[in-house]
């Protein structure tokens, strides 16, 4: 009951809202999620190599080998982001759901469902200002709006065998892009005036992964297929007293590049290291991006539950990220570096409470012009087993009568 009510918590946390928000976000998708789950979160973002846990990375999808009961886990993301440009700065909440990943086991095959935020790139900026006719001052307000998020929805298989474990995914990719503009005069002599640029966006993939552990060691790789997604546009105008909409149907929307990714976990009694790199195509479709790369190390601490004192048996983990970004701001890269903190609280019957912490700061002022400074908060539960009823070790007994 208690795990089913924190899992309910994280949801209406994470369903509340879904935007990731970057000043960046009127070049393209600056926030990009891997699919990492809570645990590899507070690790540097790192998770697809490491079979010394149950791991719930599915970018990988090999990492299902390692639960061997049906499986649900998710989390939600939020905290602050400080917005930095050459005339300002300024303060705005944010919160997304990163993950839902539902496992099965068969045997030696794996069964898997998994939904995850892939881009997001939200911004609103709001800006007052003045025109002067015959003498007369008329104040406006003028609204530009970002509203653009790519989901990822994959059916899962893995299979764990002695010579390397293997995953397949087939994925679906859904989601929207709009721009939108307005201006909104105090005054009724001039007309107000919106308009609206709306994508819809839509296609398949597949991402194939493996897994291997020799005896310390732990490796894993993945690669993601690329996908053209396509659908309709919409272009709405209202210019007061009128109003239209444009649609046309179009491909190449956006292209969602080949992803590679490989790892290596080394394992040393209650000691872990990570190192993990990702590195995507973008070049390949569009001369004017660049291919991005993202690093990552994770050092975690995993004692055995029961020994030593209270403190020595909680969890922890730390990590620090890199990466950069598919386009130059300013003819400058856009790079991203992240500080990570985690830890865990186990429950009852397997069931734990993954924590995360991260501080980061995307892009530079100096360089591009403008920066984000975020802090963010994860919460993070995997759960074994919900869907069951535990098995009653206790036979039935009757309580004899007392004879008089």
């Amino acid at each position: 009951m208690r795990i089913k009510f924190v899992l309910t918590i994280v949801a209406i946390l994470g369903f509340s809202t879904l935007f990731a928000n970057s000043i960046f976000s009127f070049y393209g998708m600056p926030v990009e999620t891997y699919g990492i789950d809570a645990y590899g979160l507070g690790a540097g973002e790192t998770g697809f190599s490491d079979l010394f846990r149950t791991n719930l990375s599915y970018t990988n999808p090999s990492m299902m080998t390692t639960s061997s009961k049906i499986t649900v886990s998710t989390s939600s993301t939020f905290g602050f982001v400080w917005y930095k440009d050459n005339n300002s700065t300024f303060r705005s909440d944010t919160q997304y759901f990163p993950y839902f990943n539902l496992s099965i086991p068969l045997k030696s095959h794996k069964l898997g469902f998994s939904f995850n935020s892939l881009l997001s790139g939200n911004f609103v900026t709001r800006q007052d200002g003045t025109i002067t006719d015959n003498s007369v001052d008329y104040d406006y307000t003028e609204i530009h709006k970002i509203d653009a998020n790519v989901f990822k929805t994959s059916l899962l298989y893995a299979f764990k065998n002695k010579y390397v474990n293997f995953g397949l995914s087939g994925d679906i990719y859904m989601g929207h892009r709009i721009k939108y503009w307005k201006i909104d005069f105090k005054d009724d002599y001039f007309n107000d005036a919106t308009y609206e640029h709306e994508e819809d966006l839509k296609n398949f993939g597949f991402t194939v992964g493996l897994s291997k552990k020799i005896n310390d060691f732990s490796f894993g790789t993945f690669y993601k297929s690329s996908s053209s997604l396509y659908g309709s546009v919409y272009n709405r105008y209202s210019f007061v007293p009128g109003e239209d909409t444009l649609s046309t149907k179009e491909n190449n929307l956006l292209q969602i590049p080949e992803m590679y990714g490989a790892g290596i976990t080394y394992n040393r009694n209650v000691y872990k290291i990570s190192f993990e790199t990702i590195y995507e195509n973008y070049q390949k479709y569009d001369d004017n991006s660049q291919n991005t790369l993202k690093m990552s190390v994770g050092l975690t601490y995993d004692p055995i539950l029961g020994y030593g004192s209270w403190i020595n048996n909680v969890p922890f983990r730390l990590g620090y990220t890199y990466k950069t970004l598919p386009y130059k701001v300013n003819n400058s890269t856009v790079s991203e570096k992240k500080l990570t903190a985690g830890f865990t609280i186990p429950l009852h019957h397997g069931e734990k409470i993954n924590f995360a912490i991260s501080l980061y700061r995307r892009g530079d002022i100096n360089e591009n012009n403008m920066e984000d400074t975020g802090l963010s908060f994860n919460i993070g539960i995997s759960a074994f087993d919900i869907f069951s009823k535990r098995h009653r070790r206790i036979k039935p007994r009757e309580i004899p009568e007392k004879e008089f």
